[in-house]
């Protein structure tokens, strides 16, 4: 059966090769097994929406953009009724053929907004969350659970990520950090600041210990004769405040600021921190809100929380903190005394595989962001970690361990590694990780005997639910003898039920068709007939600047379609059931509600209407668009926007080159395709726009609509 991608133990892997569309092949020899592991591109599905079309929160609230504090619902549509506000851009087309309430007649007589941005994003990020509580608002009816925090994460995917737990573990770098800017720091404001500092500048209070002292900003250039007045420039991430940005990276650093003119006379700086991306657990704040968030940020690969070891469970009122990457999590300590009097700039290779040997087994540290005091914790720019070589500015991310080890021994202050990405550790990095080894991961609430209080971590590791490794050929485990069901030309074997023995190395043919060397039963293999996604290839050397914008572009439309046809509720409905159809390999729905707008008004004005002229999407999209107020019977501008997606996804060189059987096999060129008929319209329908007279006449009927 498929298996996560990320959660795969290979036993020997010997051979790999990639199809033109990117997908794997990898023949594992000791599991004698060729495995495939597929670059999906499923259908993405975004259900955080209610029956009317508004955005829900991961806590099931609705997170109205333009709403107001009257709880009055003002318009009604089959019995469902809403709020609305003046500013709300989707009003008109809410109220067409709605009941309103009395004295509303138009958009001018609705209420003002009293919010006009219920969901918020932190700092540059693309994470959004609510941060109105409609409880306050005089709203709870808007909460499908008003008794509980109504806080949570807006527009949360379908189940297209899980998580993975890895216990007693910790990653020491990597996480994910938000740059603060607090403006007006006197002289005084900065010297009880250094009290709070480490030398790394650290902020050392319980309550900020994962927060980072980085830069300040000044705006008087006339006091200082060089740029930044000798320290280094600092790029801000945010253009929250202006002036020159400068660096600062030791409490040496901040103790120049405070002895230089910036601060003379009452003067004063802008301080830049660097926070790390966190939740903190509450009774409102569980573990599923850190992974909405982490699943909702393209940047997160992980998150680590406190973990009770005793109890096997998270550890109550910890902070989750968020990870760009998912190491380094290893350490590897060296017994420099065993290689003291070696001259290893000199030294062979006998020499380092001996002194490589005095390297201890891998072990997991505690993180810093949990413990002070014994955690370690590492940066890639070198900077603010106690922990690296004074030596080590850049961090090499490449190595193989035994590269790694090496460069540690050439180093004389290196006493330990960090690895995956390779980090030399100082002396007293190595005595933490020391003592982690030797208490070993016990209680999050251990005391001083045992492991220190809330030392001990989890990681949980995010996977993408839709890449899976399965088996194409071979039974796991079973070695075949020469000639055991190896199949003929005449009378070929099924794949996965093939005995190999010690598959080796692999290639993949234009038609996607993979070949391998089945080493121990003396065979070069072929699998046909595995359907894969669309296939794309270059096939000129120097061409793979353009493969890439070629995949780039593909996959940008796709969820160009997917965003503008889940962009509102009454049009996602419409689009699963194309989805649906597009699986089964019928176009009935497309035609129906998709190339012709089956879901307008039904009053007789616009039955009228559409007797008279069309319900063409095409040409009413095409008519409709530049039309203010936009009449009724003209599809909905999230109708339109679906039409122009996947009109342009059929544009894309890897839809248009992709061929059968694989074609027929991917979903997206399957629903992309189904739309094709909306263009082969009747000529009737066809003169609407092409055809002066006619087209003026439809207009017409438009705007006076």
């Amino acid at each position: 059966a498929p298996r996560h991608a990320q959660s795969v133990l290979f036993r020997s892997v010997m051979g790999m090769c990639f199809d033109a569309g990117g997908n794997m092949f990898i023949s594992d020899q000791k599991a004698s097994q060729l495995l495939y592991l597929a670059r999906k591109s499923g259908m993405t599905r975004v259900r955080a929406m209610d029956d009317k079309g508004v955005r829900l929160t991961s806590r099931g609230c609705v997170c109205l953009r333009y709403w107001h504090a009257n709880a009055t619902a003002d318009v009604c549509v089959s019995g469902n009724c809403r709020a609305l506000c003046r500013e709300n851009p989707e009003a008109a087309a809410l109220m067409a053929n709605a009941s309103l309430k009395p004295g509303i007649s138009s958009v001018a007589d609705l209420p003002p907004c009293a919010a006009t941005d219920f969901c918020s994003s932190e700092g540059s990020g693309s994470v959004e969350w609510c941060s109105i509580d409609p409880n306050a608002e005089g709203q709870p009816d808007y909460c499908k659970d008003s008794t509980s925090s109504p806080w949570g994460f807006c527009g949360l995917d379908g189940p297209l990520v899980d998580f993975a737990l890895a216990q007693e573990s910790a990653i020491l770098g990597n996480e994910l950090r938000i740059e603060r800017i607090e403006a007006g720091a006197t002289q005084q404001a900065i010297q009880s600041l250094v009290a709070r500092l480490s030398d790394d500048l650290w902020l050392t209070s319980t309550t900020d210990q994962a927060t980072i002292l980085v830069g300040f900003v000044y705006a008087d250039a006339a006091k200082c004769t060089t740029t930044c007045c000798g320290f280094s420039p600092r790029t801000l991430e945010t253009a929250s405040v202006s002036g020159t940005s400068c660096s600062l990276n030791t409490t040496a650093d901040v103790n120049t600021l405070l002895a230089s003119a910036l601060l003379s006379g009452g003067g004063t700086v802008s301080l830049v921190y660097l926070d790390a991306a966190s939740l903190v657990l509450s009774e409102d704040i569980l573990v599923e809100d850190c992974e909405h968030r982490c699943e909702l940020d393209r940047h997160c690969k992980s998150f680590m929380v406190g973990y009770d070891s005793t109890l096997q469970r998270v550890a109550p009122g910890s902070t989750c903190y968020f990870f760009g990457n998912n190491n380094p999590f290893y350490a590897f300590i060296l017994d420099r005394s065993a290689i003291e009097g070696i001259d290893f700039a000199t030294a062979d290779a006998a020499a380092f595989a001996a002194a490589r040997k005095k390297f201890g087994t891998p072990s997991s540290p505690f993180s810093r962001l949990f413990s002070v005091e014994y955690g370690v914790h590492v940066t890639t720019d070198g900077l603010h970690s106690r922990d690296l070589v004074s030596e080590q500015a850049v961090h090499d991310v490449g190595l193989f361990l035994d590269d790694c080890q090496d460069k540690c021994i050439r180093n004389a202050e290196c006493f330990a590694v960090l690895y995956p990405s390779c980090f030399l550790l100082n002396e007293n990095a190595s005595n933490r990780i020391r003592f982690a080894q030797n208490l070993g991961y016990g209680s999050a609430a251990s005391t001083a005997s045992g492991t220190p209080a809330g030392a001990s971590t989890a990681v949980f590791v995010k996977q993408n639910a839709r890449d899976a490794v399965s088996a194409v050929a071979g039974i796991s485990g079973i070695f075949a003898r020469s000639g055991a069901g190896r199949g003929s030309a005449s009378a070929p074997s099924v794949a996965s039920r093939t005995p190999l023995n010690r598959p080796g190395s692999c290639a993949v043919n234009s038609k996607g068709e993979p070949h391998f060397v089945d080493v121990w039963n003396q065979q070069v293999r072929k699998v046909s007939g595995l359907t894969v996604s669309c296939l794309h290839m270059h096939t000129a050397r120097g061409n793979e600047a353009q493969f890439d914008a070629d995949i780039a572009a593909y996959t940008s439309a796709v969820a160009n379609v997917s965003q503008a046809c889940e962009s509102e509720g009454r049009m996602q409905t419409i689009f699963d059931a194309l989805q649906d159809a597009a699986r089964k390999h019928t176009s009935q729905p497309m035609r129906d509600r998709f190339c012709e707008f089956a879901d307008g008004p039904s009053d007789k004005a616009a039955t009228v209407f559409y007797t008279n002229y069309t319900n063409n999407t095409i040409v009413l999209c095409n008519l409709c668009q530049d039309l203010s107020p936009r009449p009724a019977v003209c599809p909905w501008e999230s109708f339109c926007t679906c039409r122009s997606a996947i009109s342009a996804l059929l544009q894309t060189k890897v839809y248009r080159e992709c061929q059968a059987p694989n074609s027929y096999h991917d979903e997206w060129h399957s629903f992309a395709s189904s739309y094709v008929m909306c263009w082969g319209m009747p000529p009737l329908e066809a003169e609407w726009l092409t055809n002066a007279t006619k087209r003026g006449s439809l207009l017409q009927s438009l705007q006076s609509s």
